[in-house]
């Protein structure tokens, strides 16, 4: 019989469940052992939980804990989820509910006093709203979902995935959360086995989200199996698809593949970030479900990315084929693939590039697991520019190569059958989510700023407006390229200066004026408006 000591107290390990509730306080779980620094009950065991936990290694199956993480400093959480993840048995789960710091500064910008009423707590003013926030009920740090599925994977963790209140596919965590959903990040995570330890992880993990493209699947996947170059494993994520899709991906016999279905439709980004979180690979390659690798595809951009660790990610030229895999003609290559003929530039001028247009294909991309790990997966948010959202991050971070040779074969639709064909709600969503990928340049750093900014304009000549410097050159920019959705994008950022100083007010009157000025001038038949107006 094993036994060991919590404190002065001998603990028998027919005593322990294989259930491990942290920071349980009032919330005592029936069959599930529960551990407090304030134990309620004689049930509880008493512990500090910033201190090693007093468990042998690889003991429980489950671990659950809600509302803890953001009690203790960054680094204490850090400790706290390494003893969690050395406590878990190969193959066991963690379940972790944390306050969203992302929700709190969204209420924040709309002063939203009322969003906490669940907990009876209405701050009296915006600044109460965000200091309490961060510090009300022993808060010491607050994550966003990036920063805490991070944090997970740095520790070993896989198969990462974001829950909703009180939902999960294992039953030991249906229901469980026992405080109001007030919107909080709930994140589960498993410890892998010894088996997923010990085998070799490919170089390149392919992903492909697919949906309803049971004429096309196979040869996409045949593209990929067909490569001269080998060491991959193909991470296939079905959104629901309703034609068999899913199905005629399970034909496939090579141990590579590795298939997971979602039961309904969810959106492309949510297939692509699953099969992301899945891919073991060093590096990743995305490939649509109706869309071709050519043969040396892999081969050529992993050789680029091996020989120059200064590059981010590689893409290359698509070649365009139709319905029936016919390729066009010269003329219909120009027309449907001309925006992605670009040469190789420094970084800043890349940010120019992309400040006017999405000009890189991003079926043609091979990118390091660690720039994702850095910028973040797709924003859900956007369906028709999720890729130009992420290459406007990606290369805030680090450069990237183009390889100048079509190394995809793209397929085009007929009549706008393309997520990204010219239709008047395409037209629609592409206005509005340009808007904010435009703004996001904001957070350039300030040699890439001026660098990107120097492309457009003499800055020496730029007048200097104190403590808002970035948001009117912002808007000088946005002026200069004179689009509709820059405009409005500066009109935004402008207009989100709440200074009533003698200082920020006079030149804040000025340049919304000249935004109002140019808008108005854009606002025409002949003008981006026009989708607007179908």
């Amino acid at each position: 019989m094993r036994r060991f000591k919590i404190g002065k107290t001998k603990i028998q390990m027919d005593d322990i469940s294989m259930k491990l509730h942290l920071a349980c306080g009032a919330n005592i779980l029936s069959g599930w052992t529960n551990v407090d620094l304030e134990p309620q009950e004689a049930s509880v065991i008493q512990h500090d939980l910033t201190e090693p936990l007093p468990f042998p290694d690889e003991t429980f199956d489950f671990i659950y804990s809600e509302h803890f993480i953001e009690c203790i400093a960054k680094d204490a959480a850090y400790a706290f989820i390494a003893q969690c993840f050395l406590k878990l048995k190969a193959g066991g789960t963690i379940r972790i509910s944390t306050p969203s710091l992302e929700r709190l500064v969204r209420q924040f910008e709309y002063e939203r006093m009322d969003s906490w009423r669940s907990v009876s707590w209405i701050p009296s003013n915006r600044a109460d709203l965000i200091n309490q926030g961060m510090t009300a009920w022993g808060h010491k740090y607050l994550y966003n979902w990036q920063a805490l599925e991070t944090l997970f994977r740095h520790l070993g963790f896989i198969s990462i995935t974001r829950k909703s209140w009180g939902s999960s596919d294992l039953g030991v965590f249906n229901g469980i959360e026992s405080r109001p959903n007030n919107g909080e990040i709930i994140l589960e995570a498993t410890k892998p086995t010894s088996a997923q330890l010990t085998t070799k992880r490919p170089k390149v993990s392919v992903v492909i989200p697919s949906y309803n493209h049971c004429d096309y699947v196979a040869a996409a996947i045949n593209s990929v199996l067909n490569q001269t170059f080998q060491d991959f494993e193909i991470v296939v994520t079905d959104d629901g698809s309703s034609d068999g899709t899913p199905d005629i991906v399970a034909t496939f016999t090579d141990p590579r593949i590795k298939l997971k279905r979602f039961e309904k439709n969810k959106g492309a980004c949510w297939a692509t970030n699953d099969a992301i979180r899945r891919a073991q690979g060093d590096y990743i390659a995305v490939l649509n479900s109706d869309d071709e690798f050519l043969p040396e595809k892999l081969q050529k951009q992993v050789a680029l990315l091996d020989s120059h660790p200064e590059f981010g990610a590689v893409f290359a030229y698509p070649e365009i084929m139709d319905e029936e895999g016919n390729v066009l003609s010269v003329e219909g290559q120009q027309k449907h693939a001309g925006i992605f003929n670009e040469s190789n530039k420094p970084q800043a001028q890349w940010l120019s590039r992309l400040l006017q247009t999405n000009c890189l294909c991003h079926p043609t991309v091979l990118i390091r697991r660690t720039c994702y790990d850095a910028v973040g997966l797709y924003s859900p948010n956007l369906r028709s520019l999720p890729d130009y959202e992420m290459w406007v991050r990606v290369l805030l971070h680090t450069n990237i190569y183009i390889i100048q040779e079509p190394l995809i074969r793209m397929r085009i639709f007929a009549a706008g059958g393309n997520e990204s064909g010219q239709r008047p709600d395409q037209f629609r969503r592409m206005y509005w989510e340009h808007i904010p990928i435009i703004k996001r340049l904001l957070a350039a750093p300030h040699d890439l700023w001026r660098e990107m900014l120097s492309q457009f304009m003499d800055v020496s000549e730029l007048p200097q407006i104190e403590n808002y410097q970035r948001e009117f050159e912002f808007a000088a920019l946005c002026t200069k390229i004179n689009g509709l959705s820059h405009l409005m994008a500066a009109m935004q950022v402008i207009s989100a200066i709440n200074d009533d100083s003698e200082e920020a007010v006079i030149p804040i009157c000025r340049i919304y004026n000249e935004l109002a000025a140019h808008l108005e001038f854009s606002i025409t038949p002949h003008k981006a408006l026009w989708p607007l107006r179908v």
